[in-house]
């Protein structure tokens, strides 16, 4: 997509809106448990752009915010659960190690 997409993170500080254009195509929430983690609990992405980079930069997003903060990730999220699985950028922040 040639769209220019911006992330924004929410007013509460528990995740980020994506963007195209002024209008909400997207975001991603997630809750700090503790000093150490953070849990990724849902993201919903505009049916246009499903299956574009738009899930994948949300969950960067909430990954580099845990790296400053220097907590863990844990996807519950199943759009989450998927790019942890197929992504190896994200095992540094990784709660449960399974590679």
């Amino acid at each position: 997509m040639d769209d220019k997409i911006t992330y924004t993170p929410f007013s509460h500080g528990n995740g980020f809106y994506a963007y195209c254009d002024g209008h909400q195509i997207g975001k991603i929430t997630f809750i700090r448990t503790g000093p150490n983690a953070v849990i990724i609990d849902h993201t919903e992405v505009d049916d246009k752009y499903q299956n574009s980079d738009v899930e994948l930069n949300l969950v960067r997003c909430v990954c580099r915010l845990a790296r400053e903060q220097h907590r863990n990730v844990l996807p519950i999220c199943p759009i989450a659960r998927n790019m942890f699985i197929r992504y190896p950028e994200f095992d540094d922040v990784r709660m449960l190690r399974t590679r």
